[in-house]
């Protein structure tokens, strides 16, 4: 994973024959950090009663009344079943997580990558979170 990733993050002048050969088995883009990971539960009461008691989380509130679980610079979104934000997952259920992958690259490259690799359902969307800069 890391010898194409690594040329990338540097911006260093990859041939095109290397990234074809590369591309086979590595992705044509670094995945920089997931933001963020959303858990749909059914009680948001129990759930941060639970990560906060027994495990040291520490609840916190933003935007809305939105509730999160903070761990040092980590975070995790809660959505409460029925009572979901946008964005949100396609099908929300209780129990279930939905993940997104922060990258640097144009949407087009990384549907591209996956375009060639159709057993894999993956939806792909453009994020509404604004940049923090």
């Amino acid at each position: 994973m890391f010898p194409l990733c690594r040329l990338l993050a540097s911006r260093a002048q990859v041939p095109s024959h290397l990234v074809r050969y590369l591309s086979d088995s590595q992705p044509p883009f670094c995945i920089q950090r997931p933001d963020p990971l959303v858990l749909t539960v059914r009680s948001l009461d129990r759930t941060i009663n639970l990560y906060t008691k027994v495990l040291g989380m520490e609840a916190t509130t933003f935007k809305g009344g939105r509730k999160a679980l903070s761990f040092g610079v980590q975070k995790i979104n809660l959505h409460e079943a029925g009572k979901e934000f946008e964005p949100k997952a396609a099908v929300p259920s209780p129990g279930s997580a939905d993940l997104c992958l922060i990258t640097e690259a144009p949407l087009s490259t990384v549907a591209q990558h996956l375009k060639v690799r159709p057993n894999y359902h993956l939806y792909l969307g453009e994020s509404q979170y604004k940049k923090n800069k």
